[in-house]
């Protein structure tokens, strides 16, 4: 996502940001999010995969050389992904959103 063009958008009084400062604090944010991601597709797979797959095999719907098995596995983790990427991509906004309305309430002092 174009983390720039989105602060340009919705900050248009924020004329005078440095492009380098909004790659710095975007590089920053991600690596704090990245952890967080990981945590939301640990909890994906553990919550809502893992359980499917048991129920599916318990039920003996699937087995494990079956391909309809693997394209469900597959997919599951393809919208974890997604999902996770969902998360993180709001939280990076919602982090840059408060450091801008921060910024923008912030008056310059006066000589």
């Amino acid at each position: 996502m174009d983390y720039v063009s989105w602060v340009k958008r919705n900050f248009p009084k924020m004329h005078n940001f440095d492009e380098e400062k909004l790659l710095i604090k975007i590089e920053e944010v991600k690596s704090d999010n990245e952890l967080f991601r990981e945590a939301v597709k640990t909890l994906g797979a553990l919550l809502i995969v893992l359980p499917l797959n048991v129920y599916l095999y318990a039920a003996d719907l699937v087995s494990f050389s079956s391909p309809l098995y693997w394209f469900i596995v597959g997919t599951s983790v393809l919208v974890g992904g997604l999902i996770s990427l969902h998360f993180e991509q709001k939280s990076i906004k919602w982090q840059l959103a408060k450091c801008y309305r921060t910024h923008q309430t912030t008056k310059p002092p006066t000589a």
